[in-house]
């Protein structure tokens, strides 16, 4: 099998040759590939090259195309600030003052920002994968995040009780920029689309059924015509949110550290892929190389359990993720047996 063919056959209920392993490498790419992280989003071709290099040398299955999470926020307006080698960040928020609203216009991934810079990044590396490995567009973020982005995230959380008109209309725009970006990664002809949530997990389970889970809803909806696997991540332990997360319409669910991964298996139906969930931190970060081993050979004996399972990282690695865990990381998945 090819990697892309052993990804997609989870996907479908079949059963893959090897499990597959996705490290989520974004910018940590740049860090592996000798490059500070500007240099890495300096143009469409940079970006494509650098994540696929790391594919090159690790030979894992899949590669993300993304940057950091203010993507969208910015390509609306938000200001931010570049740094030479460190993710952008989010300065002032947009809509302080929730009169800005009324100016406030869906992003168009053919113009504004970084859009189109990702979205041409992602149609290079899908040609140059020749499809022998799966290429992941990441549309980050999912709308109540970037709502936070934009509003700010305690006011945001403020106004979910004080002020839920204002919010459902935010989150109206925010969809509608989320939505615009994924059909246009999906028509760059990515195999996978992938978004996160996490702000979400500080809704509880109440409020994430009003303003997140609707909003998921659509998104997911919109890209059913493309026939694309589909993927929502949320960070931290969302054990309480799998019920609810499992209704956003995403075809699997990358899941962090801190869930367990069987017991979810027991609460999500088995048309669900889950994706996970090796600590990118306390293991892959911190540990050494025998001890993501150890991680690894652990969760994959448990893979007959789990059904569709993707073996990957809980979240993004770090950028300082010592190259020798990531090794350790796929050579363990692949010698693992058979799912």
């Amino acid at each position: 099998m090819t990697s892309l063919e052993r990804i997609l056959s989870v996907f479908q209920g079949k059963t893959p040759d090897r499990i597959p392993v996705v490290p989520i490498i974004g910018q940590t790419a740049a860090r592996l590939n000798g490059m500070r992280i500007s240099e890495e989003l300096r143009s469409p071709e940079t970006l494509a090259d650098s994540r696929i290099a790391c594919r090159e040398r690790f030979q894992y299955d899949g590669v993300y195309v993304s940057a950091e999470t203010w993507v969208t926020a910015e390509a609306m307006g938000a200001p931010v600030q570049y740094s030479e080698d460190a993710p952008v960040q989010g300065t002032t928020p947009l809509l302080a003052d929730k009169k800005q609203i009324d100016r406030l216009i869906p992003a168009d991934p053919a113009c504004d920002g970084r859009l189109p810079l990702l979205v041409k990044a992602l149609e290079i590396a899908v040609r140059r994968a020749q499809d022998q490995f799966a290429v992941i567009g990441n549309f980050d973020q999912s709308p109540f995040s970037l709502a936070c982005a934009l509003r700010g995230i305690n006011q945001v959380m403020l106004d979910v009780y004080d002020n839920p008109v204002f919010i459902k209309k935010l989150l109206d725009i925010c969809t509608e920029t989320v939505i615009r970006y994924a059909r246009a990664m999906a028509e760059a002809g990515a195999h996978i689309l992938n978004t996160g949530d996490s702000p979400a997990m500080l809704l509880g389970p109440e409020n994430y059924q009003k303003f997140a889970l609707p909003y998921q809803q659509q998104v997911f909806d919109e890209l059913q015509p493309y026939d694309i696997p589909t993927t929502l991540h949320i960070c931290g332990n969302t054990t309480k949110l799998l019920d609810l997360m499992s209704q956003s319409h995403a075809h699997s669910l990358e899941l962090d550290a801190g869930v367990d991964l069987v017991a979810a298996r027991s609460r999500l139906s088995e048309h669900i892929t889950i994706i996970g969930n090796i600590d990118p931190v306390g293991v892959l970060l911190h540990g050494r190389p025998q001890d993501v081993s150890a991680s690894v050979k652990s969760l994959c004996e448990h893979a007959s359990q789990l059904g569709r399972f993707i073996l990957a990282s809980g979240c993004t690695l770090a950028p300082d993720t010592p190259p020798e865990n990531i090794q350790a990381m796929v050579t363990a998945a692949q010698s693992a047996q058979t799912m």
